[in-house]
């Protein structure tokens, strides 16, 4: 298994990289305001993606046999294909005839439906493609696959603002095209290692045979994954409609720093950690999963100590001054990212011990207060900090809550999480008597 977390986590870590380091070069080409153009496509986008193929692809991984993952795969590219021609009509004739907002994204009406569309298609496409490596442990080809994406991306972006201009459409570009580059690199990974689905009359004419015995994926997880993207990314069209685009984009970059760590230790660990409980059984990587979370302690909690003193200073330094604000957004987001960071990746676990309706529930409740609550917050008047303080305080409750039941229902040592909570203050206590120390000697 340690093999794999390798292999899993080495381009997600090399691709974060890329991210991080190119980001502070967008941010200083591109407004905030361009920023929010792109964050609120993406965040349409990526709520469509996400359920394209009503969560078949999670079946993929789990089926017992060749033809019935073929025939699965199938049906998730069809179903991507179908919903992307589905999502530009729909987006195409409300945003003609008035019916949807769409003056502060600054595309026009056909532009705004295509990047919809395609980088709709282009998530579901990719993660059919990704869950097929995965069930043939594939996991290097599908981390490298993410380095592909975050460098086109990236280069893309880049080079449209210099060589044309600063606009959204270069941004969005990128993004499509690095979508892309992935798809290819798995389809090649998949020629070279000879995995290729298998493609006949039988496994076709299978496909809603299949489906419908893996129903459960539609019935629990799609509506799970739903509420899980729409937590976090319609948060962005919440804002949207009560904010100017410079906060809504200072509000997307400090997201999506914060959220670097949450992404790299996804893709390394859940790919892993779905296909050992598929295969091994829940109990058996017990061992392995709380030390995961003990080492995610010891070197996560210096880093929110050492965010919480220079946050401004932080964004300041890698951004430049008109992100300045980004900082102070991130002290907020920090304690959910932390949380989320424990247990994000354990979503698979739920999904191989059949707790699909528990997880359905949990997600239901807590997204949709999380929402309510920041729109409760704008609302009354209380502002963007505060609003999102509550949004906040709710999703670390929930990560806490999902830890706690996960642990329960997979019948591990309950105790075992709340151990770390001394680990943790310790670590903080140090930390912040060495930052202080060194804060003295400086002055």
């Amino acid at each position: 298994m340690l093999r794999n977390f390798i292999h899993a986590g080495f381009g997600g870590g090399v691709s974060q990289l890329i991210s991080f380091f190119s980001l502070p070069l967008i941010a200083r080409i591109y407004s905030p305001a361009t920023y929010a153009t792109w964050a609120i496509v993406m965040a349409t986008a990526g709520i469509l993606g996400t359920i394209s193929c009503l969560r078949y692809e999670l079946a993929i991984v789990t089926s017992n046999d060749e033809k019935d993952a073929s025939s699965i795969l199938w049906g998730c590219i069809i179903l991507s294909l179908l919903v992307g021609i589905v999502i530009f009509t729909s987006f195409f004739v409300l945003s003609k005839e008035n019916l949807i907002y769409q003056d502060s994204v600054h595309l026009n009406v056909f532009h705004h439906s295509i990047f919809i569309s395609l980088i709709a298609a282009l998530i579901s496409i990719g993660s059919t493609l990704q869950y097929w490596n995965t069930r043939h442990k594939l996991f290097f080809h599908n981390s490298i696959a993410l380095v592909v994406s975050s460098s086109t991306t990236a280069a893309i972006q880049l080079i449209w603002a210099l060589e044309i201009s600063p606009t959204p459409y270069g941004l969005l570009l990128g993004s499509a095209c690095g979508l892309l580059a992935a798809i290819l690199f798995r389809l090649g990974a998949i020629l070279f290692t000879k995995t290729i689905p298998v493609l006949s009359w039988e496994v076709v004419s299978r496909i809603l045979e299949c489906m419908k015995k893996n129903r459960r994926f539609l019935l629990y997880s799609t509506p799970y994954a739903l509420f899980g993207v729409v937590r976090d990314r319609a948060t962005i069209l919440i804002m949207e409609i009560f904010l100017p685009m410079q906060i809504v984009g200072l509000y997307a970059l400090a997201y999506r720093v914060m959220n670097f760590p949450v992404t790299l230790v996804s893709n390394a660990i859940r790919p892993v950690f779905f296909q050992a409980c598929s295969s091994q059984g829940v109990m058996a990587i017990e061992p392995q999963l709380n030390r995961i979370m003990k080492w995610l302690v010891i070197i996560a909690m210096p880093c929110v100590v050492f965010y919480l003193y220079f946050a401004e200073e932080m964004f300041m330094l890698f951004f430049g001054s008109k992100w300045q604000g980004a900082g102070n957004i991130g002290k907020i987001l920090i304690f959910p990212v932390f949380t989320f960071l424990l247990v994000n990746w354990m979503d698979r676990i739920m999904d191989v011990l059949g707790e699909q309706r528990l997880t359905l529930i949990l997600e239901t409740i807590f997204s949709s207060l999380s929402l309510l609550g920041l729109l409760v917050g704008f609302l009354l008047g209380l502002g963007f900090i505060k609003s999102l303080i509550i949004q906040c305080s709710i999703l670390v409750i929930y990560n806490i809550t999902y830890l706690i039941i996960a642990f329960e229902r997979a019948g591990y040592d309950r105790r075992k999480p709340f151990k770390l909570m001394p680990l943790a203050f310790v670590i903080t206590v140090i930390t912040t008597l060495v930052i202080e120390i060194f804060k003295v000697d400086l002055t």
